[in-house]
């Protein structure tokens, strides 16, 4: 529907909702928030090492590539506030990865294709993402031996990974090509797999192994499980999330299951109590052994995809409610309502439309004539 036949609810319904939520966070922040004294522990909380990896994260949440600008930028500000709270309403009582997606403003089922200077733009991002990725999985991992081991784990897991992304993309092709979408996407799916485990991974070998695990399933998942989900269950994969973070999301739950129960708690040392802060023994006076401790990873896993299957039932209802915004047909809806036209951006542009339209009636009464 275009913008100027829009009703005024419809047109001010984003910022309605938008000042809402904000102010419920403003309210949730003046009640529950506070900054704790430092006291004596300046060093620990204003290191010199936190800083570059927080910065390193945002340069993935905000600048990762061109289309990391605008909606993507709202999002990310909106979820950074929500994640705080929840970072102080939960206890930490379990590791976790993130499945992370994209939203689409329009699905488009008949252009989900791609040309040539696009993919070039879109591994700009991949680029970012991979050089970032340690940062992403270290940056909260206490003591520095724990951030270490991610940064380590990340990176070996990543460059399997990648590696096996090529040599699976080029196998699954009849001409032995390399496939853009493989490359963009399941290059970086070592980082997702090793994400809940990253500082709790004690060989080398097992960081490795998790990155070509972590590759297989997603190239796989592009090849072969994508087009049969499109296909018989008309479940609709535009952006590959399923095969980046969705598959070697489970995945990294299962690994995380695996290393809680294989290695010996005593290889951890010290950081043991940091890396699961209630096991037996620990300043938390915790009563966990290693397969209490693999059952509460399991339940993290449980939690995470729970969380997920039920918000994406409510967001679908939500979309299905009549008084809100619908998407427009994708055979008229090529136009973005969201924003301004570059014409609009023209102070002359009444006079500048007048003058186009007067060129085409011309070049039609031409037309005409011979």
């Amino acid at each position: 529907m275009p913008a100027r036949t829009q009703s005024v609810w419809q047109r001010r319904q984003f910022s309605l909702f938008a000042l809402f939520f904000q102010m419920i966070f403003l309210v949730l922040f003046s009640i529950f928030c506070r900054y704790i004294d430092p006291l004596d522990d300046s060093k620990r909380i204003y290191s010199g090492t936190d800083y570059p990896l927080f910065q390193d994260v945002h340069l993935m949440i905000f600048r990762y590539g061109f289309s990391a600008v605008s909606v993507n930028l709202l999002l990310s500000a909106f979820v950074i506030q929500w994640a705080m709270l929840l970072r102080g309403f939960l206890s930490k009582q379990f590791q976790e990865t993130a499945l992370v997606g994209k939203k689409k403003n329009v699905m488009e089922l008949d252009e989900q294709g791609s040309i040539h200077h696009s993919d070039l733009f879109s591994m700009i991002g991949t680029l970012l993402l991979w050089v970032f990725f340690p940062s992403f999985n270290a940056a909260v991992q206490e003591p520095e031996d724990a951030r270490h081991r991610a940064i380590m784990n990340t990176y070996l897991a990543m460059a399997s990974g990648t590696v096996t992304t090529f040599i699976l993309s080029s196998f699954v092709d009849n001409l032995g090509r390399f496939n853009m979408i493989h490359i963009q996407s399941s290059t970086l799916s070592g980082g997702v797999a090793i994400g809940s485990a990253a500082n709790a991974v004690l060989y080398p070998s097992h960081a490795v192994a998790v990155g070509i695990c972590a590759s297989f399933v997603s190239v796989i998942g592009h090849a072969w499980l994508s087009p049969k989900f499109e296909k018989r269950f008309k479940l609709f994969d535009t952006c590959g999330v399923h095969n980046l973070h969705g598959i070697p999301g489970i995945l990294a739950g299962i690994f995380s299951i695996i290393f809680a129960l294989g290695y010996e708690p005593e290889s951890y040392g010290k950081t043991l109590y940091h890396i699961y802060p209630y096991f037996e023994g620990g300043p938390m006076e915790g009563d966990r052994n290693r397969e209490t401790q693999a059952l509460y990873q399991l339940a993290g896993m449980g939690t995470a995809l729970a969380s997920a299957v039920v918000g994406g039932l409510m967001t679908g209802l939500i979309l299905q409610i009549r008084i809100l915004n619908q998407v427009d047909d994708p055979d008229t809806a090529h136009g973005d309502i969201n924003y301004y036209a570059q014409s609009e951006f023209n102070f002359l542009s009444k006079y500048q439309r007048a003058r186009e339209q007067e060129e085409l009636m011309e070049r039609e009464r031409l037309h005409e004539i011979y």
